[in-house]
C-alpha cells in the first residue's frame, strides 16, 4: 500500500506523515526533504535561482520513484497536485489523503513556520489565492479527506488516519 498525503503547506504533511508511517510500520519519504538532500539548496533557493517550473519537474521525478515502493507514507509539496502529471501518479498509484486543517488555522502556522522552506508564503492575499486554487486539486484527487481541527495534536490526526486505513485494509 502507498499512502500519500497532500494539503496546502503546513497542514501537517510531514509531522503526521511521519508518526502514521510509524503506526503502520511503513516506510515515510518526504519530498521536500529528499529535494533539499539530492541539492543540497533549500526549496526556497532552488525556486530563486532556477524558478518554480524546474522545482515541479523535480519533485515529479522524485515522486515517480516513490511508486516503485510498497508500504510507503509520502508527504507531498502542497503544489504537487498542480502538476498534471504528479496529480496522475498520486490518483493512480497510492491512497491519496487530504489535510484539510482551516484556512485560518493555516494562516497561524504559517506565521509561526520558518519561512525558509515557503517561497510561496508572500501575504495575506496570495496565501489565501493560492489556497483556493489548490483545493480545487486536492479535492478532486483525493481518496480521504480527514478535516483537521485547530487544537488536535499531530498524534491524533495519525491515529484517527491510521483507524481509518486499518478499517479498510
Amino acid at each position: 500500500m502507498r499512502v500519500f498525503l497532500i494539503g496546502f503547506m503546513c497542514s501537517g504533511k510531514s509531522s503526521v506523515g511521519e508518526l502514521l508511517a510509524k503506526k503502520l510500520n511503513f516506510r515515510f519519504i518526504d519530498l521536500d526533504k529528499v529535494i533539499v538532500d539530492r541539492f543540497g539548496k533549500s526549496i526556497k533557493d532552488i525556486f530563486a535561482e532556477m524558478g518554480e517550473g524546474f522545482f515541479r519537474k523535480i519533485e515529479h521525478e522524485v515522486l515517480r520513484e516513490t511508486i516503485y515502493f510498497d508500504d510507503i507514507v509520502v508527504a507531498t509539496g502542497g503544489g504537487t497536485v498542480t502538476k498534471y502529471s504528479s496529480f496522475t501518479l498520486l490518483k493512480r498509484y497510492g491512497m491519496v489523503i487530504w489535510l484539510h486543517p482551516p484556512f485560518d488555522v493555516l494562516i497561524d502556522r504559517i506565521r509561526v513556520a520558518s519561512k525558509e522552506d515557503r517561497p510561496l508564503a508572500k501575504d495575506y492575499n496570495s496565501l489565501k489565492f493560492l489556497y483556493e486554487t489548490r483545493s480545487s486539486y486536492y479535492e478532486r484527487v483525493a481518496d480521504l479527506v480527514i478535516d483537521i481541527k485547530g487544537y488536535e495534536s499531530i498524534e491524533e490526526v495519525a491515529e484517527r488516519i491510521f483507524l481509518i486505513l486499518k478499517s479498510i485494509v
